[in-house]
């Protein structure tokens, strides 16, 4: 994913990668500092996991206008198979990029997954991306799609936007990215202390 953010980063698009930039950048980057795990591991227990996922969630529907599907191997990851379709379900632009066209149904991919793009297609170099993700962006203007708007939202997503909100703005506000040690211990006990006082989380009944 790292590859494919540079070359759309060249292109002039700004990017978000879970593990660079979400809070599981700054779970990773406590591993190597004791102190650091003493205080991740409750909270990768109780908080990290929740405070991730509505990150991604908030990203995709209000932070980014597309999203692009890395899919390696037969079998797409789960994980990225929900966001792309979050995407799709929330009229964003997917682009899904494969290098390899093994699957089970005779070297096609499974329709539910490339129905995500604009016509059923994937790419195969990672240079064409940018140019992909323009072309499907241009056309879901064309014909006049509209994002998902707050107002439509159900109330359970609209309650995860809202606390994906506030820990991004906690992230930002907090440290710059590349953050390490004490450093990412101290964005993610800020992370934390946001969640306990968060009304969201309270409302979700994640407490």
């Amino acid at each position: 994913m790292s590859a494919i953010a540079e070359v759309l980063e060249e292109a002039g698009y700004s990017t978000f990668l879970s593990h660079r930039d979400g809070v599981e950048a700054f779970a990773l980057n406590t591993v190597d500092n004791p102190f650091a795990n003493l205080i991740i591991f409750d909270l990768v227990r109780k908080l990290v996991k929740k405070a991730a996922f509505a990150v991604d969630i908030y990203q995709i529907i209000e932070g980014y206008d597309s999203l692009v599907f890395n899919v390696k191997g037969r079998v797409p990851d789960e994980g990225g198979s929900f966001k792309a379709s979050l995407a799709f379900a929330v009229g964003k632009a997917v682009v899904i990029y494969r290098r390899n066209h093994h699957s089970e149904l005779h070297g096609d991919d499974n329709a539910m997954i490339s129905g995500l793009t604009r016509d059923f297609s994937t790419v195969g170099r990672i240079e064409r991306i940018p140019v992909e993700l323009s072309e499907a962006a241009a056309e879901l203007t064309r014909r006049g799609g509209r994002s998902y708007s707050e107002a439509g939202m159900p109330h359970r997503v609209e309650l995860v936007v809202e606390l994906g909100r506030e820990v991004w703005d906690t992230i930002k506000e907090a440290v710059p990215p590349g953050a390490r040690g004490h450093e990412a211990a101290y964005v993610l006990e800020l992370v934390s202390e946001r969640l306990r006082a968060s009304a969201s989380m309270r409302r979700l009944s994640w407490l």
